[in-house]
């Protein structure tokens, strides 16, 4: 069984945290932490850690569950 592996660009990141409303310097504090491509999953305490979770982006986007 192979794992699935969710990587992300920093440019990829950068375009939907600045959809979402998340100020500029916050996304540059965040994605100096994270390395380039990220996993969703593997680094995920990076970004929590910053208050950005998945339903916080969506909520932020004008999403409902």
């Amino acid at each position: 069984m192979s794992e699935r592996v969710s990587l992300v660009t920093k440019v990829e990141a950068r375009k939907v945290l600045r959809k979402a409303g998340v100020p500029g310097a916050h996304i540059e504090e965040v994605l100096a932490e994270l390395p380039d491509p990220f996993d969703l999953v593997r680094d995920e305490h990076i970004y929590v850690r910053h208050g950005l979770t998945r339903g916080v982006l969506i909520d932020r986007m004008g999403g409902s569950p």
